[in-house]
């Protein structure tokens, strides 16, 4: 397998900063990060005029249109699989990722969740937001010492009433997804040791038993 990666677009805006227009060209996806984008301008404007750094309109133009975040809503290509991976490791991070998604899952193709996460986080609470969204879940482990246990993942996903296995390998569970997702969207998120260890798979096509 041989990923591309395809940082998705946002729409541009313009808006007037520190007396000049500037042009918002994000390649940031999802609706939480135009609040951090606002953030963001908002205190290079507080370093420009309260702390007289030299921060200029046009450093903060390029500074938003250069701006590189892998693993947050990042979609990869490959094996007629539509990857989105994304770092959301807590409720508020699956509710933004959730909303992200709205515009982009469709009724019709397949899609799957893989997931796995710390066993310090609300598990169940996660799930609940997250697993209704797809059709199928695949549960994997992750290397942290702090993993939660497939058991904990697999009692959470029936507690939402989706379908869902658990793989023995990160690969593994890509593997599944690749099979059952044809067509459609597989998205990975739950932590950021998953991500980790999945984006180089897709995006390099590295393949092994698991």
């Amino acid at each position: 397998m041989r990923g591309s990666l395809r940082p998705p677009a946002t729409p541009a805006y313009r808006v007037e900063i520190l007396g000049e227009e500037i042009e918002v060209d994000s390649p940031l996806k999802g609706v939480h990060q135009h609040r951090n984008l606002a953030l963001a301008m908002a205190a290079a404007v507080e370093l420009n005029e309260g702390f007289g750094l030299p921060v200029s309109p046009q450093a903060i133009e390029a500074g938003i249109r250069k701006t590189r975040w892998p693993g947050r809503m990042e979609r990869i290509t490959g094996c007629g699989v539509d990857w989105i991976l994304d770092v959301a490791h807590n409720p508020a991070g699956a509710w933004a990722l959730r909303a992200g998604l709205k515009a982009l899952l469709r009724e019709g193709p397949p899609r799957t969740l893989i997931f796995s996460c710390l066993r310090d986080k609300p598990v169940a609470e996660m799930a609940q937001i997250l697993f209704p969204v797809f059709g199928r879940v695949i549960v994997a482990p992750i290397q942290s010492a702090r993993a939660a246990a497939l058991g904990d993942l697999m009692e959470a996903a029936r507690a939402t009433g989706v379908e869902a296995e658990a793989a023995e390998s990160v690969r593994e569970a890509i593997e599944l997804a690749e099979a059952k997702t044809a067509g459609g969207t597989a998205v990975v998120c739950g932590s950021v040791y998953l991500v980790g260890e999945v984006r180089p798979l897709l995006a390099a096509g590295e393949r092994g038993k698991p």
